[in-house]
């Protein structure tokens, strides 16, 4: 059972987040937990283009952690899908290429839902006691969106059949 103590702590931290974001110009949008959205989620685009032709759309959300097990720690998912469908044809691929791009990654993890989506996928660990840190938040967001950056056109590419799996292993 999650206590609402825990439930309350990790709600005043997403505010605290969105502020941050709101800082840094980023547009935010908070959904609250419903029955097809697990926990109290906070959104957030930003795009790096200016021109609304690259933009890309984090979710935030806090895993609440039973206080009778885990008291110290908050953890913070953050996700963001890219924008293809995997078909039983380029599933081998994909998974190969994801595989090999997540050994290369610093921070996150490509990951593969519902076995069609492809998403990047990363869990902040936050101490349970402390407010959240605004450099450290903002220098984790901007290597995130980095590691986005750095790998989500060959596995897109792969995804939709555009660029063959050795092609891609080539480039990364």
């Amino acid at each position: 059972m999650i206590d609402e103590k825990v439930l309350a702590r990790n709600a005043v931290k997403l505010d605290t987040i969105k502020e941050f974001l709101e800082k840094l110009s980023f547009e935010t949008m908070l959904v609250e937990k419903s029955a097809g959205v697990p926990y109290d989620t906070l959104f957030t685009t930003i795009d790096r283009t200016k021109d609304q032709k690259d933009i890309v759309s984090i979710g935030f959300s806090f895993i609440p952690l039973p206080s009778e097990y885990i008291d110290s720690l908050d953890l913070l998912q953050q996700i963001v899908f890219l924008d293809c469908d995997i078909t039983n044809d380029n599933k081998s691929s994909v998974l190969k290429l994801i595989n090999v791009i997540n050994l290369k990654m610093t921070i996150g993890s490509y990951i593969i839902i519902d076995n069609r989506k492809v998403a990047l996928k990363y869990v902040y660990l936050l101490p349970s006691l402390k407010s959240v840190d605004e450099e450290n938040f903002k220098e984790a967001i901007m290597l995130y969106v980095y590691m986005y950056d750095l790998f989500q056109s060959s596995i897109i590419q792969v995804a939709n059949g555009e660029k063959s799996l050795s092609s891609a292993l080539k480039e990364i």
